[in-house]
């Protein structure tokens, strides 16, 4: 998964096409974890555990990152 630029400064990552891909793909469930790529910054990646993570689209900081996102 990759972060989108949002146009004021900070990104977007779209977590409801994200969990809605995984349902499809895995309909019996399962453990899913999300690694997330940041543009023009290709040593540093974001962590997530899907089940973690709200459906829906989420306007990230990556100064502040709320708290079920961390870097690796």
């Amino acid at each position: 998964m990759s972060l989108l630029p949002s146009g004021d400064d900070g990104f977007e990552a779209d977590f409801a096409y994200v969990c809605l891909k995984a349902q499809k793909t895995s309909p019996q469930g399962g453990h899913y974890d999300l690694w997330i790529d940041i543009p023009d910054d290709p040593s540093r990646m974001l962590f997530a555990k899907m089940e973690d993570v709200p459906e829906q689209k989420v306007r990230v900081d990556l100064t502040r990152l709320p708290a079920y996102l961390v870097w690796r």
